[in-house]
């Protein structure tokens, strides 16, 4: 599967943000909003309890009620669970599984201070520390 598919995939499918064939559909989708569906589809992709995908998308549990009636996530909430999906796409693909992904993103690492990966995905900079890190072990540079 491509970085995109395993990304769609987990977000639940096109069936769920729309079809998506380019980083640019992706874009429109995210525009869009996502329909709520790409939460449970997430949090059951990653094994995340729905507190902890809540903190991420840095919204209330009663915001992500009011989400879930009107099925559909705010643009900015989109954003965020592209960027959540986005590292556990990447994971994936350099530590050849789901399982081994997941398993990588809580626990703690040295090269993110003790930090999980997963603790850094609310922020665009922790993102891209997480991914920083898995290019290192990509190309065999383990830290």
């Amino acid at each position: 599967m491509s970085h995109l598919e395993l990304l769609v995939s987990a977000l639940g499918g096109p069936g769920v943000v729309g079809p998506v064939r380019s980083r640019l559909d992706l874009v429109r989708s995210v525009r869009d909003g996502f329909r709520y569906e790409a939460v449970d589809s997430l949090s059951k992709a990653m094994d995340l309890h729905i507190g902890e995908l809540t903190r991420l998308l840095e919204i209330s549990a009663k915001t992500l009620h009011r989400r879930r009636a009107t099925n559909r996530l705010e643009a900015s909430e989109s954003d965020r669970l592209v960027r959540v999906a986005d590292i556990f796409a990447r994971a994936q693909e350099v530590l050849g599984s789901a399982d081994k992904a997941r398993a990588w993103l809580l626990r703690p690492n040295r090269a993110l201070l003790g930090e999980p990966p997963i603790a850094l995905l609310d922020t665009q900079p922790g993102a891209e520390e997480v991914e920083d890190v898995l290019g290192r072990i990509e190309h065999g540079l383990f830290s």
